[in-house]
């Protein structure tokens, strides 16, 4: 299952399992699925879709910005292990295990072009 663990400072906060057709959302608000108590995040700072056969986040116009693997993004496709910086904190996204049973799920019901977009897109 797909995991998104919100770190600070190299310790493990917390991890959040996202289901496909879910959608996360981060922000300082206690109305967030990820909330992230710290004054440089937004009340509303992003969000992680699930859209297809990826996951998605997104940028909700936050005042400080949203960064994955050091990039400033508006919306980004999450691959394994990209690294999300939203305020001091950082969020790892772990897909490979969700991709991996995704995978072996379309091939037996005959989708091969679809588990090769998987494969370029996802990432290993």
């Amino acid at each position: 299952m797909p995991l998104i663990t919100l770190k600070f400072k190299d310790k493990v906060l917390k991890e959040y399992p996202i289901q496909i057709g879910e959608t996360l959302t981060i922000g300082r608000n206690d109305s967030n699925d990820i909330v992230v108590d710290n004054l440089a995040v937004s009340g509303s700072h992003a969000r992680i879709d699930s859209v297809s056969a990826t996951f998605i986040i997104t940028d909700l116009e936050s005042t400080n910005g949203t960064f994955v693997n050091e990039r400033l993004i508006s919306s980004h496709s999450l691959r394994n292990n990209d690294i999300i910086l939203i305020g001091k904190h950082e969020l790892l996204s772990i897909v490979r295990i969700w991709k991996h049973k995704m995978l072996i799920r379309m091939k037996r019901q005959g989708m091969t072009k679809r588990c090769s977009w998987i494969r370029r897109n996802i990432g290993n």
